[in-house]
């Protein structure tokens, strides 16, 4: 059995934006949790799309999916101010 907890998951992640539970409303923490479990779903749609692909092909969605993400939030960080 796998010790992956996906609240756990949406912690870290909360911690990596910055963004503290105790101090956001009750909108902010619904539509932020939200946000992630979509993200998170989106991941599994992917994950069963690429399982009929061959290696090679997989690695290199996933590759993509990777540097895509990594852009994303370079981007952020430097619009952020």
């Amino acid at each position: 059995m796998s010790t992956f907890n996906l609240d756990y998951e949406y912690d870290l992640y909360l911690s990596r934006v910055g963004l503290d539970k105790k101090k956001m409303d009750k909108s902010h923490r619904r539509e932020t949790k939200r946000a992630f479990m979509a993200g998170a779903g989106s991941v599994l749609a992917m994950l069963g799309d690429i399982a009929d692909m061959n290696e090679a092909d997989a690695m290199a969605v996933l590759s993509r999916v990777k540097h895509d993400v990594a852009e994303y939030w370079v981007r952020e960080a430097t619009n952020s101010n």
